[in-house]
């Protein structure tokens, strides 16, 4: 009986933390597009050279935060 109720419980966790994990995913998707244009050689060269590093960092950042503040 006790491991049903453990199971129970973990089930309704899991099941939470999926439903916030997808509300956020588009935040993920676009935290993810900064990451790969801040790390590509030709873009991360353009970025250096206009001065859009930290900038960049900020974007991916922000979105991070948006898709994982509720998880933690």
């Amino acid at each position: 009986m006790p491991a049903l109720a453990v199971r129970t419980l973990a089930r309704r966790q899991w099941l939470r933390h999926f439903r916030i994990w997808v509300g956020g995913i588009s935040h993920n998707r676009r935290s993810a597009y900064w990451s790969e244009i801040a790390a590509s050689p030709a873009e991360a060269k353009e970025s250096r050279i206009f001065g859009f590093g930290e900038w960049l960092v900020e974007r991916r950042l922000h979105h991070m935060h948006a898709h994982m503040t509720p998880v933690w």
